[in-house]
């Protein structure tokens, strides 16, 4: 291979926290393509673009800080502490609901049926025990 001959193959490294590939850079001038042996700026020119790579890292991290800085103020952080607390609330209230639904039997088919014919009567019945009949019938246990 020549020497300053760019490579055509970048190596990659696996962060282990994230599934992210990040290319090797040349520990001179910071340049992806190329590594310290073979890179093919000299030194004042590796220098200004270490230095330039450098500082825009140290750009994006600050705008970063600043980004989690303002959600951390902002309230979102607290709204989400909210939301979460009001689904625990609702999980709650919905297995008490079911608990309570399960508990409660369903009328036997005599009973529909009993309760049909009593409203199909309903006109030869007197008023009041009409209602009796129909409020025996809905009442549980």
């Amino acid at each position: 291979m020549l020497r300053g001959a760019p490579q055509e193959t970048i190596v990659t490294e696996v962060l282990s926290d994230h599934n992210v590939t990040m290319p090797n850079r040349c520990t001179h001038c910071k340049q992806v393509g190329h590594n310290r042996t073979t890179c093919p700026h000299d030194s004042w020119h590796a220098v200004e673009l270490r230095e330039a790579y450098n500082a825009e890292r140290r750009e994006d991290l600050r705008r970063y800080n600043e980004r989690v800085r303002a959600f951390n103020t902002s309230g979102v952080h607290e709204a989400r502490h909210m939301v979460e607390e009001l689904q625990q609330r609702i999980n709650l209230l919905g297995n008490s609901y079911r608990q309570r639904k399960t508990n409660s039997r369903a009328p036997t088919a005599r009973e529909v049926k009993v309760q049909e014919i009593l409203f199909e009567r309903a006109e030869e019945l007197n008023d009041g025990l009409y209602k009796e009949l129909m409020d025996a019938l809905v009442l549980k246990d």
